[in-house]
């Protein structure tokens, strides 16, 4: 046990040693700390805290007391408005006219409900003969007294004030009607409900043994405590407040040998203050604290000395990922610290020779990376890679470090001239590397200005230049089509003063989309291998008007031919002859016969490649040698009709219908998906990479099958599905729409496009129709 000790203990080395001492101190500090500043600092900082905090409180329930009040008046206000109580009232029989002395009844019994602090609601008529009405019977005053009384609640110069009720027991609301002539005949009276309001009055405080009381204007009772305000302490109370000058204060006040933290405040009502009061006993704020700190020093006590046990523990457990990280570093266990280097001194060594080593791997990855980007641009300017989506392109560019976002593309395209060069033996053998060099004196320039873009060899003696352009608006197409014609001429002009070589060189226009690369390039090439240039001429624009004209004289449809493939596939046999027609029609155009069989040989060529990808053998689909027929068509309708038949018909029996199959099969997930999982659906484009078919296919598709296009039918499943929640719930329409899987501004506009009116009108008037229906089955 011995041995085995001291060989654990060697494993341990210096900042072993260090951390335990550290635990050990920092354990002891928290118990010291708090025995010394809880009783001392802490008692008295949190018995100001707490009365700061019961004074806000106060504050805080007093506005809120306030506002129900404010809440009170105004409603009671615009009570006093109704019509009901206009000056018509004057001439009102109280005796025959019954439909509207049952409505005064009504309309008084309503505002006497409306609010719980109100306990009657009164109303006092001097005209026709003075009476007064409640909401359950109304009496002419004959006794004098009462008339004077009552008389008195008119000739106040206010309009509307508080005062007492007639028995003085609670405070009053008068409201002063007038007639048409602006003086009063008549007046509203609302009578407080002393008990709910003193329930109110209560909220002021949290603790049990508080006390609140309300006084009015002259320091007379409003609401009275619960012992009706006889009681010693709250006459003192009363009386300290009633003497002090501040409309807002707090004190201390000794009583029956305690200490009360007395509040008080105002409270402006219809140009009168009234004075709230709330006091509490010192010990009921002072209690929760006083206990917790004997319990928190309790606590600490015995933390001191569990602290004191388990940091030896706690240390040894806390030093075992450390010597198994070492370990992990260096392949053994880690031994007694010498040199000067403790435990994390030996693991920063080994982890600065891993950081070396990272930064080495992305030296070398930054070194690989041209040389991929270059193969990928080669690739897409021969047209290789022509099945990528725009998207998918640029996301490709991103990922090569080419950040292109919104950038337009544009195209260069030179090969050496055969003017200008060496005719010494051995030249040819050169060529290749005097492209190279072409391209490092094109590198060259590029790096001197802002232009973005990738210089591609084409190993056959020519070469490309792919150029990401910012700004998309014609002004700025126009600047950059000069940009790249002085771009071009430059670099001839350097390349045969530094090389003594001749370029000629073709500049193409700028295009949006990343999948017509291909077309610059097989475009300028072509202009620039079947232009006559004269001796003097090096670069050629080919989107001026006469090149671009001669390109599309000879130009072959490569996207005619893959919609036709696609068609064919997709067993749709009208849309791939109409394809067919407008493929033969451009390359009629300013073309020979000859040219056009050579065309349809190639197309023919492709669609058999395209069934052979499909897994079978078109030889034998066609059973004889369909290019000889081909070739023995004369006219075009009999090339139509022989494709429709021969070509089109075939390919479509024989391989299209277990790639019909498949449509149909993704088409019904599609629909399942949609239908159930409406809220979290996946875009058309996540959908055909799921089913691994192209997604104008399956749109087309779906389109056939269902009806109507992939959007537009989930749309209508949400819609739906929205529908049935605003009829059947009442759930919030922002709501709703978060659970169909829209954001709540457009689900209005998209559910007002579809209905006419918005979710809200569209429910309403679901409600109104089910309330018609219901009073109709009554």
């Amino acid at each position: 046990m011995q041995l085995r000790y001291r060989k654990k203990k060697v494993h341990r080395g210096r900042y072993f040693r260090r951390s335990l001492t550290l635990v050990l101190f920092i354990a002891c500090i928290p118990g010291i700390v708090t025995g010394v500043v809880l009783y001392g600092w802490l008692t008295g900082s949190m018995e100001r805290t707490l009365r700061q905090a019961d004074q806000e409180q106060l504050e805080h329930r007093a506005a809120l007391v306030a506002e129900q009040l404010d809440d009170l008046e105004l409603s009671f206000s615009k009570w006093a408005f109704d019509p009901v109580f206009d000056s018509r009232l004057k001439s009102l029989d109280f005796v025959y006219k019954y439909k509207q002395v049952h409505e005064l009844y009504k309309t008084l019994l309503i505002i006497q409900d409306s609010n719980v602090l109100i306990d009657e609601v009164e109303l006092y008529l001097q005209q026709p003969e003075p009476l007064t009405l409640t909401p359950y019977r109304y009496d002419f005053l004959r006794d004098p007294s009462q008339r004077v009384t009552f008389g008195q609640l008119v000739e106040e110069q206010r309009m509307t004030y508080w005062t007492r009720s007639a028995d003085g027991k609670s405070m009053m609301e008068v409201i002063q009607l007038t007639g048409d002539n602006g003086l009063p005949f008549g007046a509203l009276t609302m009578t407080l409900d002393t008990r709910q309001l003193g329930n109110l009055l209560q909220s002021l405080s949290p603790y049990p043994s508080s006390a609140s009381f309300l006084l009015g204007a002259e320091g007379e009772w409003i609401v009275p405590p619960a012992s009706g305000g006889e009681d010693g302490l709250y006459a003192a109370m009363r009386s300290r407040v009633l003497d002090a000058d501040a409309e807002h204060a707090s004190l201390l006040m000794s009583y029956g040998g305690k200490e009360y933290s007395v509040k008080y405040g105002t409270v402006r009502r219809l140009g009168t203050d009234w004075t709230y009061v709330s006091s509490v006993p010192l010990s009921d704020i002072a209690a929760p604290m006083l206990s917790a700190s004997k319990i928190i020093v309790a606590v600490n006590a015995a933390g001191l000395l569990l602290a004191l046990l388990l940091s030896w523990f706690g240390s040894l457990h806390l030093y075992r990922p450390v010597g198994r990280f070492l370990h992990t570093f260096k392949g053994e266990r880690p031994a007694a610290a010498g040199g000067g280097q403790d435990e994390f001194g030996q693991i920063e060594q080994q982890w600065l020779g891993l950081k070396q080593e990272r930064e080495m791997l992305l030296g070398n990855l930054e070194q690989q990376l041209p040389v991929v980007r270059k193969s990928f641009v080669l690739q897409l300017a021969q047209g290789h890679l022509a099945g990528m989506a725009e998207q998918e392109l640029r996301e490709r560019f991103a990922r090569l470090s080419w950040e292109v976002g919104d950038c337009r593309f544009a195209a260069v395209f030179a090969q050496l001239s055969p003017y200008g060069m060496p005719s010494q033996e051995g030249a040819d053998e050169h060529r290749d590397l005097l492209v190279f060099a072409a391209g490092d004196v094109l590198k060259d320039i590029l790096e001197e200005g802002e232009l973005q873009g990738e210089i591609i060899h084409f190993h056959d003696q020519s070469m490309g230049l792919l150029l990401a352009l910012s700004g998309n608006r014609q002004d700025e197409a126009a600047e950059s089509g000069r940009e790249l014609m002085i771009l071009g001429e430059r670099w001839v002009k350097e390349v045969q003063a530094r090389l003594g070589i001749r370029l000629t060189a073709a500049v193409s226009e700028c295009t949006e989309s990343a999948a017509a690369i291909p077309y610059l390039f097989r475009k300028i090439r072509y202009s620039l291998r079947h232009s006559l240039l004269a001796s003097d001429q090096a670069v050629i624009d080919a989107g001026q008007a006469g090149y671009a004209a001669a390109v599309e004289e000879t130009h072959y449809p490569v996207f005619l031919e893959q919609e036709i493939v696609a068609a064919i596939r997709s067993a749709d046999a009208e849309a791939a002859m109409e394809l067919l027609q407008r493929f033969m029609e451009e390359v009629q155009r300013g073309g020979s016969e000859q040219r056009l069989k050579q065309a349809l040989l190639q197309l023919l060529a492709s669609i058999q490649h395209a069934m052979t990808q499909l897994g079978g053998d078109p030889v034998l689909l066609f059973e004889v040698e369909v290019f000889d027929e081909l070739l023995h068509l004369n006219s075009s309708d009999d090339v139509l009709l022989w494709f429709r038949h021969r070509i089109v018909k075939l390919c479509i029996e024989g391989y299209t219908g277990k790639e019909e199959e498949q449509l149909k099969l993704a088409v019904h997930s599609m629909k399942e998906h949609a239908d159930q999982q409406y809220a979290e659906a996946m875009s058309l484009e996540a959908l055909a990479d799921l089913y691994g078919i192209h997604s104008y296919t399956l749109s087309r598709a779906f389109k056939q099958m269902i009806g109507q296009n992939f959007v537009d039918y989930l749309t209508e499943v949400r819609l739906r599905r929205a529908k049935q929640l605003i009829e059947e719930t009442d759930g919030k329409i922002n709501e709703i729409a978060e659970q169909v899987g829209y954001q709540a501004s457009y689900f209005n506009r998209i559910f007002k496009k579809s209905e006419g009116i918005t979710p809200s009108r569209y429910r309403d008037r679901i409600r109104s129709s089910e309330k018609k229906r219901g009073n109709g089955s009554e």
